[in-house]
């Protein structure tokens, strides 16, 4: 591209003049703030706040200027060569034209309120980018909302950063900023020694639940073998007690069932020792009066005196042997009579006796089926009354043979 020389003025809304002479650095000036303008503008339209993308200031607007302008040159820059002054000075007259009007909506991008006034309207909006510009650039306060508000705030801080007050501000803020780092480093430790609390607590909590589990279940366990061991010994009671019940109510059953025959055998054993006692007075009394006659008879005898029976004739004989056995005869059949009466009473007497023997072994123990069966047998059989010898009847257990098997049945227990 051939360097021409022009003439070309214009400035920004700081009032910043930019000249030109030539057209290549003037070209090369239009692309550089197409590009940084069109760039704030997409960068707003992407990361921008919701009033950033709804609504942008008017300088923004600047960049379609310098587009139109760097496009009119790209028209005729390929012939510049063989342009002539008067067609020169003609298309930059073109350009300038487009360019007159600047000075009230554009702002250089090299200017250091450019990147501020970015920052403006990125984050709040037109309103905040309209105030700053009034406040850093035009020296004006306009506040009608909020947003304007915040960006005047910024706009005086922008002009008055070099200012006592500003450096004052900044030496607290300084301070403030100290006090934090140390308040951060402080709430840095103390979380720090909280987190290890927590964790040392968190440990410890669950070491103190698993002793206490292991504790718990332990104890449970304990219990349940307590109270199985509980449960078991009163089901042994139960079932003893239930057993002695039982056992109760089979002896008070067997002593109402034996209670008559024990009061018979009592009787019987009474009856029986009267009897024996009579029979016996009988048999004293043949005794006596056999004795007495036989002796009166002999002492006769012997003294030679005359008897009207005599030994001498058949007759004698006859007579005195039908006397003598009668006499025999009558005493052994009273004496038969009176030991089968002591014998019946020995056996009602043992049969009581057995009666009341069984009753207290069936309350004290229980008794097997063979000595059970041998007690009533010997309760309930046949008396043998001593009056009939040779008797081939069976022999049945008797109250002795009874009375010796029990005693040896509670020996052994």
């Amino acid at each position: 591209m051939e360097t021409k020389e022009i003439d070309v003025k214009f400035s920004d809304v700081t009032g910043h003049v930019f000249e030109f002479s030539d057209v290549r650095s003037l070209h090369e000036f239009l692309q550089n703030e197409t590009v940084f303008w069109a760039d704030q503008i997409e960068r707003i339209d992407e990361e921008g706040s919701t009033l950033a993308k709804q609504n942008k200031h008017p300088f923004f607007n600047a960049v379609n200027t310098f587009r139109n302008a760097c496009q009119a040159m790209d028209s005729w820059l390929p012939e510049l060569a063989n342009q002539s002054e008067d067609q020169l000075h003609q298309n930059v007259r073109g350009v300038n034209q487009q360019l007159q009007g600047l000075e009230r909506n554009w702002l250089w991008s090299g200017d250091s309120a450019a990147h501020r006034f970015v920052e403006m309207q990125m984050g709040f909006g037109a309103n905040a980018a309209h105030g700053f510009v009034e406040m850093a650039l035009k020296k004006q306060l306009k506040i009608d909302s909020h947003e304007a508000f915040v960006g005047t705030l910024v706009g005086y801080e922008f002009s008055f950063q070099n200012s006592e007050l500003l450096k004052r501000r900044n030496a607290e803020k300084a301070a403030l900023s100290r006090l934090q780092r140390n308040l951060s480093k402080t709430t840095t430790s103390l979380i720090g020694e909280v987190e290890a609390f927590k964790s040392d607590f968190t440990n410890w909590e669950s070491e103190t639940r698993l002793r206490a589990d292991r504790i718990y279940n332990a104890y449970k366990k304990l219990g349940e073998r307590k109270h199985r061991q509980h449960d078991k010994a009163f089901q042994k009671k139960l079932h003893d007690w239930g057993q002695s019940i039982a056992d109760l109510e089979s002896t008070y059953e067997e002593k109402l069932r034996l209670e008559k025959p024990a009061m018979y055998w009592k009787n019987a054993a009474d009856k029986y020792r009267g009897q024996g006692r009579v029979w016996a007075g009988i048999l004293l009394v043949l005794l006596l009066a056999g004795l007495s006659a036989l002796s009166v008879f002999f002492l006769q005898w012997v003294a030679g005196k005359e008897l009207g029976l005599t030994l001498n004739s058949l007759q004698g004989i006859t007579i005195f042997g039908t006397f003598g056995a009668v006499f025999a005869y009558l005493i052994r059949v009273v004496s038969r009579l009176a030991f089968s009466s002591f014998h019946l009473m020995r056996d009602a007497e043992e049969r009581e006796q057995l009666t009341y023997l069984y009753l207290s072994l069936t309350k004290e123990a229980e008794m097997n089926k063979e000595s059970r069966d041998l007690v009533l047998q010997a309760l309930f059989s046949r008396t043998d009354s001593g009056l009939l010898s040779g008797d081939s009847s069976p022999t049945m257990p008797n109250a002795s043979d009874a009375l010796r098997v029990l005693s040896r049945t509670r020996s052994q227990q």
